[in-house]
């Protein structure tokens, strides 16, 4: 049995290994970190920090009360708080290492699922590595590294391709069950736009098996990848069904085609695919290529090494396959659908296509070229090891003239390219004479590359003892080019948790026990994202990994709450509707002069320095007058106006105007958690209880242990009627999607995992 599996075991330690090595800086030293970027700094960290902390206080994080008045947590499909893999690092040791040693294992199953998939198609040992390698290296997962969500949704495509082709040519049920809960499990990886684009590879291939079958067992098959949907729906569901309630109240319900198509593949961008660093070894250094700042090279990074992309073609020369044809399609299809809507491809695809509405970046879909080519690859490799010893094979003159014509393609890049007038960089650019040295390292690296393996073939031609040595020359060669190009488009030594420091505020905060909330300025948080900052900046979200609250989020979450972003920017830092937000800290820049009724702290760190606000309004209180708006555009109109003064009068969305005896009411908030705020009010007359925080469904309000009326107060804020006495309210998240969502995903894994053992259970009987 054990020398059955040993090679199995062999392959999972090579690519176990081969995951070290390449990211062995980050991991053995502390001066090498991950990754270049923001998003996994900025928006993963502290949200998955908030979400660590919260089921350490055994409470879950289903509401994150710290940011925008308010806002669902674990229906934010970016989050990914149910994707099992991260929830099991936040209920054991949850840090910035852990989670980037997380990210750092999903491209160790990246290359292992790949290898699969290319030993399930057909191809051998040594070409399913080749495949495996150029996959897990590949330019789409190096250069989203920062996006950890993409990482997590987009590694399990090639098992999930697995298991549908297995439930379409075996015709087993059991493949097309197991396919759809792991494609739950890139639903829930937090980045849906790669669900999508799986379903869409598995549909695409669908339908080159049926033309290929002529159509013979169409409905066989069709039901195979509806139930894999199916599943794959049902144990997503504790995601989907919040998200799809959510995103009816955000920003990103749909795009249009116009936005769905920013951040484009120009097709200069072609160019990756043999000159890895044309543009500069990172984002940084590429951006003022595209002043506009519409094209984000790492969007479309297409490089999978240049040994890869040869085998790919010769691949799509020598095998013989139905196959072939599908994938040199997704390769052609891929390119095409990255140029946006400049193209009518893609614009049909939009009008056409479920769910592209909601898909945004089109540079991503080199998702499918990487994949692709490197399945591709994987036949090529085999072909030229299978053939070394059949010198009299009519199609080994062709493929060393194709390998020659490639290795003289190389040196003229070498020796000519340089010199061509598109090739020169511009002399303003930042980074001009370093991206000169790298396009001419990488034009000898492709040159030498190419040499190097034509040399070889040629020798092993002649000599046969040389044969056993070409795996290992090709493996070879594969992983220094990779290395060499992948490393530093995301590993650096700038620490970005800098910008999370400054002690001296964090300490001022902690002195405040008040429930306040805290701001920031432009100027203060510029160059918090940027490694050549030259000073630790204020990070946007630093008050929330510390535990305060803050008046907004991040300036470019694309699930915003749509009401709470309009207010956000109906409302300046001069209106009594920010002051309503509780906003009584300001970090500003030391050089930025405010206005009066903003008292500056003796308080100093780096380039930094805090306000407090004279005039900031509590979290709660009451008002004894209404208005009535059930038109939102005037009500947010009323807002930017300062119509009316929030401290006195509370503006609702139903009802009828009451204008009461003014009072005097004393409101204390006796406890808060995510998921609940209880409040002890005594008033002397009847009035309204109004709260700086989100209006969502799922919110119920309780007044003296009966349900009260839960009203919309402000635009997108709660308020509650109360009658005059002493009244012990209590706010509850209680969101019924979400209980829904988790006994569906419950009951499908319990239903489907006894389906999957039931029918291998059987299956082996009857061998």
């Amino acid at each position: 049995m054990t020398r059955k599996y040993a090679p199995s075991f062999a392959v999972v330690a090579f690519f176990a290994l081969l995951t070290v090595a390449f990211f062995a800086p980050v991991l053995f030293t502390s001066t090498t970190h991950l990754p270049i970027g923001t998003d996994l700094v900025n928006f993963n960290y502290p949200h998955d920090l908030f979400a660590a902390r919260s089921l350490k206080q055994g409470e879950l994080p289903l509401w994150n009360p710290y940011l925008s008045g308010g806002q669902p947590l674990a229906a934010d499909p970016n989050i990914g708080f149910w994707y099992p893999l991260r929830l099991l690092l936040l209920l054991t040791a949850f840090s910035y290492q852990t989670m980037t040693g997380l990210l750092i294992f999903h491209y160790f199953v990246a290359g292992l699922f790949t290898y699969a998939l290319a030993r399930d198609l057909g191809a051998g040992r040594w070409g399913s590595v080749v495949a495996g390698i150029g996959f897990m290296f590949s330019g789409f997962l190096i250069a989203q590294m920062d996006h950890i969500n993409i990482i997590f949704s987009s590694t399990w495509m090639p098992l999930i391709f697995l298991f549908f082709r297995r439930s379409i040519l075996r015709q087993k049920i059991s493949y097309a069950l197991a396919g759809g809960l792991f494609w739950s499990l890139s639903v829930l990886g937090g980045h849906q736009q790669f669900a999508l684009f799986t379903g869409y590879w598995c549909g695409l291939w669908l339908v080159a098996y049926l033309i290929h079958t002529r159509g013979r067992g169409l409905l066989r098959a069709a039901a195979s990848y509806g139930l894999m949907a199916v599943v794959a729906v049902l144990a997503a569901a504790v995601q989907i069904f919040p998200t799809l309630e959510f995103m009816q109240l955000t920003n990103r319900a749909t795009l249009s085609v116009v936005g769905a198509s920013e951040y484009i593949m120009p097709p200069v961008g072609w160019l990756l695919l043999f000159l890895p660093h044309y543009f500069g070894q990172n984002h940084v250094e590429s951006l003022p290529f595209w002043p506009r700042n519409l094209v984000f090279i790492n969007e479309f990074y297409a490089y999978i090494g240049v040994i890869s992309l040869f085998m790919a073609f010769l691949g799509s020369y020598v095998w013989k396959s139905w196959e072939k044809r599908f994938l040199v399609f997704m390769v052609v299809l891929g390119f095409v659908l990255t140029l946006g809507a400049v193209t009518p491809v893609y614009q049909l695809a939009y009008q056409l296509v479920p769910g592209m509405q909601f898909v945004r970046v089109p540079g991503r879909f080199v998702f499918w070229v990487d994949t692709a080519l490197v399945l591709l690859s994987a036949f090529g490799v085999d072909w030229l090891l299978t053939h070394l010893a059949d010198r009299d094979n009519p199609l080994w003159r062709d493929v060393i003239k194709l390998l020659g014509l490639a290795t003289i393609g190389g040196l003229i890049v070498l020796l000519v390219f340089p010199f061509l007038p598109g090739s020169q960089v511009d002399p303003a650019h930042p980074f001009a004479a370093a991206i000169r040295q790298y396009r001419q390292t990488d034009a000898m690296m492709m040159f030498f590359m190419l040499f190097g393996l034509w040399l070889f073939i040629i020798l092993a031609r002649r000599w046969d003892w040389l044969h056993a040595w070409m795996p290992f020359l090709l493996v070879g060669l594969l992983i220094v080019d990779l290395f060499r190009a992948q490393q530093p488009r995301h590993l650096t030594t700038y620490n970005y948790l800098v910008h999370y420091e400054h002690p001296s505020i964090r300490q001022l905060w902690g002195n405040d026990a008040s429930l306040f909330r805290v701001d920031n300025t432009a100027v203060a948080a510029s160059g918090s994202k940027d490694e050549f900052a030259s000073e630790p900046r204020w990070n946007v979200l630093a008050g929330f990994v510390y535990g305060f609250s803050q008046a907004f989020g991040l300036p470019w979450n694309p699930f915003d709450l749509q009401r709470f972003s309009d207010y956000r920017k109906a409302v300046n830092m001069d209106s009594p509707f920010y002051d309503f937000l509780g906003v009584k800290y300001l970090v500003a820049d030391s050089e930025e002069q405010l206005p009066a009724r903003w008292v500056r702290l003796p308080i100093t760190d780096a380039a930094l320095t805090v306000y407090e606000n004279s005039q900031v309004m509590p979290r709660a209180y009451m008002v004894f007058a209404s208005l009535v708006e059930p038109q939102p555009k005037r009500a947010l109109q009323l807002i930017r106006d300062d119509s009316f003064d929030p401290a006195e009068v509370v503006l609702l969305e139903e009802g009828v105007p009451f204008i009461g005896q003014v009072g005097n009411a004393q409101v204390e908030i006796t406890g808060m958690t995510n998921n609940t705020l209880e409040l002890l009010v005594e008033s002397d007359r009847t009035g309204f209880l109004v709260v700086s925080d989100t209006h969502y469904p799922g919110w119920r309000v309780w007044v003296n242990g009966e349900e009260g009326e839960l009203l919309r107060a402000n635009y997108t804020f709660r308020a509650v009627r109360l009658a005059a006495g002493t009244s012990l309210i209590r706010f509850v998240y209680e969101p019924r999607v979400v209980a829904w969502g988790t006994a569906v995903t419950l009951l499908t894994w319990l239903a489907v995992g006894a389906g999957i053992f039931w029918l291998a259970r059987r299956s082996g009987k009857k061998r």
